[in-house]
Protein backbone atom coordinates (compact mmCIF):
# COMPACT_ATOMS: atom_id res chain seq x y z
CA UNK A 1 0.00 0.00 0.00
CA UNK A 2 1.61 3.63 -0.97
CA UNK A 3 2.31 5.62 1.83
CA UNK A 4 -0.06 8.79 2.12
CA UNK A 5 0.68 12.33 2.48
CA UNK A 6 -0.05 13.61 5.84
CA UNK A 7 1.47 16.96 5.93
CA UNK A 8 2.78 19.55 3.12
CA UNK A 9 5.18 22.62 4.96
CA UNK A 10 5.51 25.61 2.26
CA UNK A 11 8.97 26.52 3.47
CA UNK A 12 9.45 30.03 1.90
CA UNK A 13 8.07 31.92 -0.74
CA UNK A 14 8.90 34.72 -3.07
CA UNK A 15 6.60 37.15 -4.41
CA UNK A 16 7.59 39.68 -7.43
CA UNK A 17 4.56 41.35 -8.93
CA UNK A 18 1.93 39.00 -7.70
CA UNK A 19 3.97 35.71 -9.01
CA UNK A 20 5.28 33.00 -6.76
CA UNK A 21 9.01 32.72 -7.97
CA UNK A 22 9.79 30.01 -5.76
CA UNK A 23 7.91 27.47 -3.02
CA UNK A 24 10.16 24.82 -1.39
CA UNK A 25 7.94 22.22 -0.33
CA UNK A 26 8.82 19.35 2.77
CA UNK A 27 6.87 16.36 2.94
CA UNK A 28 6.52 14.44 6.27
CA UNK A 29 5.42 11.56 4.50
CA UNK A 30 6.85 10.81 1.30
CA UNK A 31 4.49 10.45 -1.69
CA UNK A 32 3.77 7.97 -4.24
CA UNK A 33 1.95 9.97 -7.29
CA UNK A 34 0.00 13.18 -5.72
CA UNK A 35 0.58 16.04 -3.51
CA UNK A 36 -1.59 18.46 -2.14
CA UNK A 37 -0.90 21.85 -0.64
CA UNK A 38 -2.28 25.12 0.01
CA UNK A 39 -0.44 28.39 -1.34
CA UNK A 40 -0.84 32.29 0.24
CA UNK A 41 -0.71 35.27 -2.17
CA UNK A 42 -0.58 38.30 -0.53
CA UNK A 43 -1.69 40.94 -3.43
CA UNK A 44 -1.39 45.08 -2.78
CA UNK A 45 -3.56 47.59 -4.23
CA UNK A 46 -0.71 48.99 -6.56
CA UNK A 47 -0.76 45.02 -8.30
CA UNK A 48 -3.63 45.58 -9.48
CA UNK A 49 -3.91 49.34 -10.15
CA UNK A 50 -4.29 50.64 -14.30
CA UNK A 51 -6.16 53.43 -15.66
CA UNK A 52 -9.23 51.34 -16.38
CA UNK A 53 -12.09 49.59 -14.09
CA UNK A 54 -10.88 45.92 -15.00
CA UNK A 55 -7.28 44.38 -14.83
CA UNK A 56 -5.87 41.30 -14.48
CA UNK A 57 -2.62 39.75 -13.26
CA UNK A 58 -0.94 36.29 -12.42
CA UNK A 59 -0.69 35.12 -9.24
CA UNK A 60 0.45 31.67 -9.58
CA UNK A 61 2.00 29.45 -12.27
CA UNK A 62 0.05 26.26 -11.69
CA UNK A 63 2.29 22.80 -12.66
CA UNK A 64 2.00 20.54 -15.66
CA UNK A 65 -0.44 17.93 -14.14
CA UNK A 66 -1.93 21.05 -11.57
CA UNK A 67 -5.02 21.10 -10.11
CA UNK A 68 -7.22 23.66 -8.03
CA UNK A 69 -9.26 22.59 -5.18
CA UNK A 70 -9.97 24.86 -3.62
CA UNK A 71 -9.68 28.80 -3.55
CA UNK A 72 -10.08 31.54 -0.62
CA UNK A 73 -10.06 35.50 -0.87
CA UNK A 74 -9.72 37.15 2.13
CA UNK A 75 -9.19 41.49 2.57
CA UNK A 76 -6.40 42.15 4.98
CA UNK A 77 -6.52 45.86 4.46
CA UNK A 78 -9.92 47.11 2.93
CA UNK A 79 -9.63 48.62 -0.97
CA UNK A 80 -10.19 51.93 -1.12
CA UNK A 81 -10.00 55.28 -3.49
CA UNK A 82 -11.54 58.64 -4.27
CA UNK A 83 -14.69 57.74 -6.46
CA UNK A 84 -14.17 54.16 -6.02
CA UNK A 85 -18.06 52.96 -4.95
CA UNK A 86 -17.06 48.94 -5.32
CA UNK A 87 -13.80 47.19 -6.01
CA UNK A 88 -13.74 43.10 -6.61
CA UNK A 89 -11.47 40.45 -6.69
CA UNK A 90 -12.22 37.04 -8.65
CA UNK A 91 -10.06 34.22 -9.52
CA UNK A 92 -9.18 32.05 -13.22
CA UNK A 93 -7.81 31.69 -16.12
CA UNK A 94 -7.84 34.19 -18.96
CA UNK A 95 -11.16 33.64 -20.74
CA UNK A 96 -12.80 32.74 -17.43
CA UNK A 97 -11.34 34.89 -14.76
CA UNK A 98 -13.92 33.63 -12.49
CA UNK A 99 -13.63 29.96 -12.69
CA UNK A 100 -11.69 29.06 -9.42
CA UNK A 101 -13.12 31.81 -7.21
CA UNK A 102 -16.31 34.11 -8.08
CA UNK A 103 -16.43 38.04 -7.37
CA UNK A 104 -16.17 38.92 -4.09
CA UNK A 105 -15.86 42.47 -2.34
CA UNK A 106 -12.45 43.76 -1.64
CA UNK A 107 -13.38 47.58 -0.33
CA UNK A 108 -15.67 45.95 2.56
CA UNK A 109 -14.85 46.01 6.33
CA UNK A 110 -11.83 43.50 7.14
CA UNK A 111 -12.73 41.36 9.71
CA UNK A 112 -12.43 37.50 10.61
CA UNK A 113 -16.11 36.53 8.87
CA UNK A 114 -15.34 38.63 5.78
CA UNK A 115 -14.21 35.95 3.39
CA UNK A 116 -15.09 33.46 0.59
CA UNK A 117 -14.14 30.05 0.65
CA UNK A 118 -14.55 27.85 -2.89
CA UNK A 119 -14.25 24.00 -3.31
CA UNK A 120 -12.80 23.27 -6.72
CA UNK A 121 -11.78 20.32 -8.65
CA UNK A 122 -9.90 21.80 -11.84
CA UNK A 123 -7.11 20.29 -13.99
CA UNK A 124 -6.17 22.66 -16.79
CA UNK A 125 -3.35 21.07 -18.49
CA UNK A 126 -1.47 17.63 -18.58
CA UNK A 127 1.46 18.84 -20.51
CA UNK A 128 1.78 22.77 -20.30
CA UNK A 129 1.68 25.16 -17.34
CA UNK A 130 -1.43 27.21 -16.65
CA UNK A 131 -1.68 31.21 -15.70
CA UNK A 132 -3.69 31.80 -12.35
CA UNK A 133 -5.27 34.85 -12.52
CA UNK A 134 -6.26 37.49 -10.12
CA UNK A 135 -8.85 39.83 -11.67
CA UNK A 136 -9.56 43.17 -10.41
CA UNK A 137 -13.26 45.32 -11.32
CA UNK A 138 -14.11 49.08 -9.98
CA UNK A 139 -16.94 50.85 -10.07
CA UNK A 140 -17.09 54.49 -10.00
CA UNK A 141 -13.09 55.30 -10.82
CA UNK A 142 -10.44 53.58 -12.55
CA UNK A 143 -8.40 50.73 -10.05
CA UNK A 144 -5.07 53.21 -10.44
CA UNK A 145 -7.46 55.67 -8.20
CA UNK A 146 -6.97 53.07 -5.60
CA UNK A 147 -5.25 54.47 -2.21
CA UNK A 148 -5.15 51.10 -0.41
CA UNK A 149 -5.72 47.60 0.10
CA UNK A 150 -4.60 44.37 0.29
CA UNK A 151 -5.75 40.91 -0.34
CA UNK A 152 -4.93 37.22 0.47
CA UNK A 153 -5.40 34.73 -1.49
CA UNK A 154 -5.01 30.72 -0.85
CA UNK A 155 -5.07 28.14 -3.18
CA UNK A 156 -5.42 24.25 -2.52
CA UNK A 157 -3.12 22.88 -5.45
CA UNK A 158 -2.82 19.44 -6.06
CA UNK A 159 -0.45 17.81 -8.32
CA UNK A 160 -1.24 14.20 -10.19
CA UNK A 161 1.82 12.43 -11.49
CA UNK A 162 2.26 9.45 -13.37
CA UNK A 163 4.73 7.27 -12.12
Amino acid sequence: MPDIVKTVIIQQTERTSGVIERAEITLDTPAVNATNYWIEIMVPHTDLQAPSLTNDIEIFSLPAGGIILGASIKPSTQFAGPGILTYTGSIGIAGTLNKYALAFPLETAVSDTNFQLTQNFYMENWGTVTSVRLAAISTGANLDQSTGGEVCINLLIGQIRCV
